[in-house]
């Protein structure tokens, strides 16, 4: 069953996955190569999960993927090209390219350490809602 997000919604999403990822030590993992993005999803909602939290890590991203940015620097889109000439399934690429924007996604947040920063991020975001907004997209 699809349901509607608003804007209140998402940006009570933003600050719970801000919140969450803000008690995650991210040095300890730069040596670790995750096999996959749930592995990698799985370690961040193991370190992020609060008891408190209503929602996971992995939850939050699922529930505002449709109004994540695609801020994809030149190795991201490098790795796309790839996997997309190597073995085209538009599905399989949809899901490659969503689980890349969701990583390079926690990457922005963790790195809006500043106000301006973070306004940015959150920008853009509403920036997509209200484009799907107009274009009847919200539900998901």
């Amino acid at each position: 069953m699809s349901s509607k997000i608003s804007k209140k919604d998402l940006m009570n999403y933003l600050q719970n996955l801000k919140k969450a990822l803000a008690g995650l030590d991210f040095t300890r993992i730069y040596n670790i190569v995750f096999y996959n993005f749930e592995s990698y999803i799985k370690y961040v909602n193991a370190q992020c999960y609060q008891k408190e939290e209503k929602d996971s890590v992995e939850e939050i991203l699922c529930k505002i993927e449709r109004f994540i940015p695609f801020d994809f620097d030149e190795k991201t889109i490098d790795f796309l090209i790839t996997r997309a000439i190597d073995n085209y399934d538009a599905q399989a690429f949809q899901d490659i390219l969503i689980k890349r924007a969701k990583v390079d996604f926690i990457k922005a947040v963790r790195e809006a350490d500043t106000k301006e920063k973070w306004e940015k991020l959150i920008r853009k975001c509403k920036y997509i809602h209200e484009h799907n907004e107009n274009n009847g997209l919200l539900y998901v």
